[in-house]
């Protein structure tokens, strides 16, 4: 009973993790302009030395083509990337990330690096529940 608990919390906790995660990086990029599947998509084609195909990135992300399509069109409109005809294959567009999009990067790398910082780098001394069922959560000191 006592490791399903101690489980129980280490889950919980977990997901408390994950969301204020989601949450930083959401308030962090929210001045760029551009949502956080779009900003998934602008960070996958810069650290990629080859651009890959609209099908190769939906395959990557794990959704639809017309998802990947939409998204690119959108950071396409907000000048992030600009796409052109490929030379060899008229049916494959070529994607530039922009110097606005290339910005973006590297000003989201800046954010990451802080955030590495600060969720790497310490180590977490967590009490487990007692009895009572307390949270963990918010029994976190540095140490």
């Amino acid at each position: 009973m006592k490791e399903q608990n101690e489980l129980h919390s280490f889950i919980h906790l977990f997901i408390c993790t994950d969301r204020m995660h989601k949450s930083y990086v959401d308030r962090a990029i929210s001045e760029f302009g551009i949502h956080r599947n779009q900003h998934i998509i602008l960070m996958h084609l810069a650290s990629r030395g080859d651009l890959p195909s609209q099908k190769e990135l939906a395959e990557h992300l794990r959704v639809s083509p017309a998802a990947v399509a939409v998204a690119l069109q959108k950071l396409e409109t907000e000048g992030y990337i600009s796409r052109s005809n490929d030379e060899k294959d008229g049916r494959f567009k070529k994607i530039v990330i922009t110097e606005k999009g290339k910005d973006t990067v590297e000003k989201s790398r800046e954010i990451f690096r802080k955030m590495s910082h600060y969720s790497i780098y310490p180590t977490w001394n967590i009490s487990l529940p007692d009895r009572r069922g307390q949270d963990p959560a918010l029994r976190m000191t540095w140490t």
